[in-house]
């Protein structure tokens, strides 16, 4: 057929649609890495501080903030079929390492 256009993708797109993808990949799992590591130094921070002091107090909260933030991240990548390798977040577990 003459003039007929092909439905199948232009190479270029599939490959522009591909990099982006892998960027919001590469994002992902740095910022789980990143949120760990965080979240690890606090724990460690609070070990530090004197226990009742104002500066264990901070650390506490802080340390809860993060137990929350990497229980939402975990929760949201289940539902949404995401491996937890993948975000750097599935060697923790906040409920245990984050109390």
């Amino acid at each position: 057929m003459v003039g007929a256009r092909s439905s199948a993708p232009c190479p270029n797109k599939m490959r522009a649609r591909e990099e982006k993808l892998l960027k919001y990949k590469d994002y992902l799992r740095d910022l789980g890495k990143i949120v760990k590591i965080r979240a690890l130094e606090a724990k460690d921070e609070r070990a530090r501080e004197q226990e009742g002091s104002t500066g264990y107090h901070f650390q506490c909260g802080r340390l809860l903030a993060f137990n929350e933030v990497i229980s939402i991240l975990q929760q949201q990548a289940e539902g949404f079929d995401i491996n937890l390798q993948d975000l750097n977040l599935g060697d923790i577990d906040p409920d245990r390492d984050l109390i």
